[in-house]
């Protein structure tokens, strides 16, 4: 990276780059003065004098500067500040951010679409346990259409893009090379269908691909009234799958952290982090929520992460574990609580309760092909005053306004009764029972 620091030439400075999570915990003067000090103790363990030690760390006048091993796609903050040969502070201190490129990093177009289809074309570490596709190579293509009845596309790497278009603007030109057989190439029409003007669009992986090299997508839609849209963007992989790690999470089952069927391990690694919010959601819940608007969501509904356990993320990792049991009972009532209240406002979700009565009715009547099944649901109902004919017709008769005014009734705050259950020291370990076993 270089960078120009302006400054008369007889005023002497320091300046440092930090990345911007470290520069945003200290205030000016807390910086200053670690960095004054910093010279201070370096000059008693050289044994030198202050003014020399000042001497070799200061620079003085309009000085074009470089930096070199920063970490790709990561933000920085260089900053000044006067100081004499004596060590004395003699200015502010000044400060401006910067996020530096990706590793091969080569400025390719990004343009088109319409209302009627759009493109994305993006890299992903996501599917690195998996696949062992990650940074260098997970080069994913994005189609999302309405009516769409042909597609035809080809991947560049961007270099070869602006050697073969002079003006990477122009669409005719691209239109007309991709319509050629000899450069473009047809997406499978009977798949338009199923992939492309879905719900979900389609999803493809681009094969081949290199490190630290820059790509080009160039796509021609028709749709149904013929009507054409390119669209042409690029993306760069990185030359290491941690080249741009700077926080990377995961959801985890894994028997390490605990019973898998009950226990999610939410598994953090970053750089420099500073602060953490999270949040666990089903799929279901996120399934209409745009992932431009997850950080949204993450606000609202999220809890940060104390500060005491940022060391682990930096280090050599963190899991916070969610699990059925919660070190946080009051926090948990809470949330029941306002999820409690927020259902008997809107109501139950039909589809929901549909489903829902669909399986118990299902379940009531599969238990009759069982005897023993039979014979327990007879004694349990009969308990309850009603005989099996009689629950059966009540819940096929049962409807969701039914279930809203039972809320009213069942669930309301002052029902409730809660029990804590804490640990009081004496439980005996799992491998001293089995040694008691023995």
């Amino acid at each position: 990276m270089a960078f120009d620091i302006y400054a008369s030439s007889d005023e002497t400075y320091y300046y440092e780059i930090l990345p911007a999570t470290t520069f945003a915990k200290y205030s000016p003067e807390e910086l200053m003065t670690a960095f004054q000090t910093y010279i201070v103790e370096y000059a008693k363990k050289q044994g030198i004098s202050l003014q020399l030690a000042m001497a070799s760390m200061l620079k003085s006048g309009t000085q074009s500067l470089q930096m070199t091993g920063l970490t790709p796609e990561l933000s920085y903050v260089i900053f000044a500040f006067g100081m004499d040969l004596r060590g004395n502070i003699t200015s502010n201190l000044s400060s401006t951010q910067f996020k530096t490129t990706a590793d091969g990093y080569s400025a390719g177009p990004n343009y088109g679409g319409s209302d009627w289809f759009t493109q994305r074309f993006y890299i992903t570490n996501a599917y690195l346990a998996l696949t062992g596709y990650g940074w260098t190579n997970s080069v994913w293509t994005h189609w999302k259409g309405d009516d769409v009845t042909d597609v035809r596309y080809r991947t560049l790497t961007t270099k070869l893009f602006n050697q073969v278009f002079s003006d990477p603007y122009d669409r005719q030109a691209i239109a007309a090379f991709l319509k050629d057989p000899n450069y473009g190439v047809q997406f499978n029409p009977a798949l338009l269908s199923a992939t492309v003007n879905s719900a979900d669009g389609y999803n493809g992986l681009t094969e081949g691909v290199s490190a630290g090299t820059s790509y080009t997508l160039l796509t021609l839609a028709t749709s149904s009234s013929g009507a054409e849209t390119v669209c042409v963007n690029s993306v760069t992989t990185k030359t290491s799958t941690a080249a741009a790690a700077w926080f990377a999470a995961a959801a985890s089952t894994n028997a390490n952290y605990g019973p898998t069927h009950n226990t999610v391990a939410g598994v953090m690694k970053g750089i420099d982090i500073a602060t953490v919010r999270y949040a666990i959601f089903k799929q279901s819940a996120l399934a209409n929520v745009s992932t431009d608007n997850y950080p949204a969501v993450i606000e609202e509904f999220g809890h940060d992460l104390k500060e005491e356990y940022l060391p682990y993320i930096n280090g050599n990792g963190f899991a916070i574990l969610f699990t059925g049991e919660s070190d946080q009972p009051d926090t948990v009532r809470q949330l029941l609580l306002d999820e409690i209240e927020r259902v008997r406002k809107e109501g139950v979700d039909r589809e929901i309760f549909t489903l829902c009565k669909n399986e118990k009715y299902g379940q009531l009547i599969e238990n009759l092909e069982n005897v023993e099944d039979s014979a327990s649901q007879m004694a349990d109902f009969a308990l309850a005053g009603q005989t099996v004919a009689q629950q059966i017709t009540m819940l096929a008769g049962l409807t969701a306004e039914d279930a809203d005014a039972a809320l009213q009734h069942i669930l309301r705050p002052e029902r409730m009764a809660v029990m804590y259950i804490e640990p009081d020291g004496t439980a005996v370990e799992e491998d001293e029972e089995e040694e008691t076993e023995e």
